[in-house]
């Protein structure tokens, strides 16, 4: 100690120790004051409610000189559970030579700061996926989700997804224009939307467009009887007494049609896909 005006001042001194929870971070706060020239790190104490006795925090925050501001974070730390902590600089005997007042704490489930990162949309053999990264670590007790938002085809709708998944496939949809925001969040709130994702696809079609004189529909797999005959297929112009031994495919919609003219059937398939 040395003397100012008659009044004693410690020759090093920490300020009371501040808690700052950052969604599921928790960082702890000091400044020291004084001669720290025999400071080498510091070490930091806590305990809980149901504990007696204070354990020291594996490792040391080493000391810089040029800094008095100081910050840790702690971890391994129960959600709705109170704690003590307090700080202490030590030299390099490992002598304590400050302790700083004790801070209590309780640990609080608290809303995301950040959103989910990096969405993107996609057609899949299921459906449309959706699929994102999220860096955050949520605390199971606070029971993390997601909030998936937006349009299918101008039509709102809303999914909520655990929050140990990082994709989710909307099976069974006929939209094919998509707009999608996300949001993380827990037992305290929803955090900020992400930025939007956006997909126009073309829904798979099966088309088959018919060009024929015949005066009715000729629909897929459906037999003309031409004008001109070939026996060898057509058995309807064979005599009684001619016999063709040809494999002839039949197919469940084989049917016969009679033309006026000679008739034209022109089928195209068009199969497009996504």
């Amino acid at each position: 100690m040395f003397y100012l005006g008659g009044l004693t001042k410690p020759l090093l001194g920490i300020d009371k120790p501040r808690i700052e929870q950052r969604g599921s971070r928790i960082l702890l706060y000091w400044t020291v004051n004084g001669d720290t020239s025999n400071v080498i790190a510091y070490q930091i104490d806590i305990r809980s409610d149901s504990e007696n006795e204070w354990r020291t925090i594996d490792g040391y925050l080493s000391h810089s000189p040029s800094e008095i501001h100081f910050r840790q974070e702690l971890i391994n730390l129960e959600t709705n559970k109170h704690y003590y902590v307090r700080v202490s600089a030590i030299d390099e005997s490992r002598r304590i030579l400050a302790t700083s007042e004790t801070t209590s704490f309780t640990v609080h489930c608290q809303v995301p700061n950040s959103s989910p990162q990096d969405l993107r949309l996609e057609n899949v053999a299921e459906g449309i996926q959706l699929t994102w990264n999220w860096s955050d670590q949520e605390d199971h007790e606070c029971e993390p989700y997601f909030l998936i938002t937006g349009y299918q085809n101008g039509i709102p709708f809303s999914e909520r997804v655990a929050g140990r998944q990082r994709e989710f496939t909307f099976r069974n949809t006929n939209a094919n224009k998509w707009h999608v925001e996300m949001r993380a969040g827990n037992r305290a709130g929803t955090g900020p939307s992400s930025e939007p994702v956006n997909l126009q696809s073309n829904s798979k079609a099966f088309i088959v467009n018919v060009k024929s004189f015949v005066p009715f529909p000729v629909f897929k797999g459906l037999r003309a009887l031409r004008s001109i005959c070939d026996p060898r297929v057509d058995f309807w112009c064979r005599s009684p007494d001619e016999t063709y031994e040809v494999a002839i495919s039949r197919h469940p919609n084989e049917g016969l049609i009679t033309c006026a003219v000679s008739c034209h059937l022109d089928v195209m398939l068009l199969l497009s896909h996504v």
